[in-house]
């Protein structure tokens, strides 16, 4: 993955990387993955990633995992009284 991947990938965890939300960030990642593998099977007619390949491809080029930016213990102070 290259580096302007990784930075909005980033910046999009850490926005919606709140206690709570952590399901939701697995929805993204997984929805992700699989329209990573859907673009890559269609930039060749010829071909078709199928997911044994797809495997390997996530080994050398690993998305990054979702993770709390706040979690439940700082959660209170970003609370608006």
């Amino acid at each position: 993955m290259d580096t302007l991947k990784k930075e909005k990938t980033l910046v999009f965890y850490n926005y919606y990387g709140l206690a709570g939300n952590i399901k939701s960030l697995f929805q993204v990642y997984e929805k992700v993955k699989w329209y990573w593998r859907k673009v890559l099977s269609s930039r060749s007619t010829k071909s078709h990633v199928n997911w044994t390949e797809y495997r390997e491809i996530l080994v050398r080029f690993p998305l990054l995992h979702p993770k709390l930016s706040i979690p439940y213990g700082k959660l209170k102070m970003y609370a608006m009284p």
